[in-house]
């Protein structure tokens, strides 16, 4: 099978990178504005703030319920890919396929890590809780973890085109 151009993986890279340079800019934002007094959380800082709490807590919720959609769209879509492939066709399209869906795999695994990301940052942002910058420091290291590269993407064709 012939290899995808390195410029394709490279673009998957830098939407990666550019996913987490968002987060990280506005998680320094969040703590200049917490540290300074003038965010709405620096305000309930000092008291249990119910509202911070439940985004804490919904943070966690989304980050479990966002492994467990990345995973049934991970089969999914590794179970479209070996349709596709073994519908008739030429090679070269069935390449291009198979790298559709894997950058579809990847940019979605990595929204979904972004969203709880942000949403431990909002919870420092709203509800005062410092708690909330372990999401975006968990999100970085899963997307960072998850960056594509040639292996990755060789493990996803040995999935796509294996007999079963």
């Amino acid at each position: 099978m012939a290899d995808r151009p390195a410029s394709n993986m490279n673009t998957l890279r830098l939407i990666s990178f550019a996913m987490c340079a968002g987060m990280l800019l506005f998680a320094a934002l969040t703590i200049f504005l917490t540290v300074e007094g003038s965010s709405p959380g620096a305000k309930s800082q000092g008291t249990s703030s119910s509202v911070g709490m439940i985004l804490l807590a919904a943070t966690g919720a989304i980050g479990i319920s966002a492994a467990v959609a990345w995973q049934a769209i991970r089969m999914a879509l590794e179970g479209s890919a070996r349709e596709a492939w073994r519908k008739p066709g030429e090679v070269e399209e069935k390449e291009r396929n198979l790298w559709s869906r894997y950058s579809s795999l990847v940019i979605t695994r990595h929204a979904l890590t972004e969203s709880f990301g942000f949403l431990g940052i909002v919870s420092l942002l709203i509800g005062g809780q410092w708690w909330g910058l372990a999401a975006p420091a968990i999100a970085f290291g899963l997307i960072l973890n998850g960056l594509p590269s040639q292996a990755k993407y060789h493990q996803f064709l040995s999935r796509a085109t294996a007999e079963r």
